[in-house]
């Protein structure tokens, strides 16, 4: 039977959830735009602030598309909270103050905030804050879209930042592209036809290609950051998502295909944040003989659905 969930504003009794929770199903977003509070100042930068947010931009906003864009950004913390595994640790900042959405519509501001050129977006753990070109979300040209996908991805990043110096980087990746995937604009999201949503935005990202090139899986779920860095670096652009792609299919078998995934993914993250030094080796997920079994158990249930994953 198809679970219904309404996603309200974040509150603090959405946050104190039981541990034994269901897996979402359908959440569907029916709350007004949310309340805005604008700066007065004159000058950059312009601060707006939602009830989870600061939205800090180079040029002034049309409020409208504010409350639009918060209403996006208020469900991805709405929607983790869902999760019945321990993934929401949204950053403390320093100051104190709600965590940052910084938004450029100058492509040389961006770039000086370490956004790459190739991208509309980024998140930052070491600032603890979103980056974005105002071109992909709120000076989106006529025939566009706004790029609601990718802002639920990256805050996504933000909602698990206490746990994203622990966990690989195939499990964080994978995990953002996961609620990326589920969701549905305005804010609302769809798990009970997880698969179909799944290929929908794995295909988008692909474009026309129908095979991903993958590493061995062993060694791609041993992957540290620096390690996932180095490899994206030897990469064309367009094949860098495979390596996402991957991500999304691995936490897609732990969330929904393994009988016993979620808590072996539960047990998982616990184990990563155990380890007394963040560059200590990831504790051991499968044994090789498993890790080949998964390798031949992935291309089967995708190939028949369009995806080809080619292990080197």
């Amino acid at each position: 039977m198809r679970l219904l969930l309404i996603l309200c504003a974040l509150t603090t009794s959405i946050l104190a959830q039981p541990e034994d929770k269901p897996w979402p199903g359908q959440l569907r977003n029916r709350t007004s735009l949310p309340k805005i509070i604008a700066s007065k100042a004159d000058s950059a930068p312009f601060t707006y602030e939602s009830l989870s947010f600061r939205f800090i931009s180079d040029k002034k906003l049309d409020l409208n598309k504010v409350r639009e864009f918060a209403k996006t950004a208020e469900s991805v913390p709405a929607v983790v909270s869902r999760i019945p595994l321990p993934l929401l640790h949204m950053p403390v900042t320093a100051d104190g103050k709600k965590p940052a959405i910084y938004i450029f519509s100058d492509p040389e501001s961006y770039a000086r905030a370490g956004g790459s050129p190739q991208s509309a977006g980024y998140y930052s753990g070491r600032q603890k804050a979103v980056y974005l070109r105002a071109s992909a979300f709120t000076e989106v040209k006529v025939g566009r879209t706004v790029r609601y996908n990718l802002l639920v991805h990256e805050l996504t990043h933000l909602c698990n930042d206490g746990i994203l110096g622990y966990v690989p980087p195939w499990f964080s990746e994978g995990n953002a592209e996961y609620i990326s995937a589920a969701f549905i604009p305005k804010g609302s999201y769809q798990f009970t036809s997880i698969t179909d949503r799944i290929m929908l935005h794995a295909k988008r990202q692909l474009q026309k290609q129908k095979h991903i090139r993958a590493p061995e899986l062993e060694k791609f779920l041993q992957l540290s950051s620096k390690d996932w860095r180095e490899l994206t670096s030897t990469m064309e652009p367009n094949e860098i998502y495979h390596l996402y792609c991957l991500s999304l299919m691995l936490v897609h078998h732990f969330y929904h295909r393994d009988p016993d995934g979620r808590t072996i993914a539960k047990q998982y993250i616990e184990a990563c944040q155990n380890r007394k030094k963040s560059s200590a080796p990831y504790p051991s997920l499968l044994t090789s003989k498993e890790a080949k079994a998964l390798e031949k158990s992935l291309l089967a249930y995708w190939k028949p659905k369009g995806i080809t994953i080619n292990f080197e």
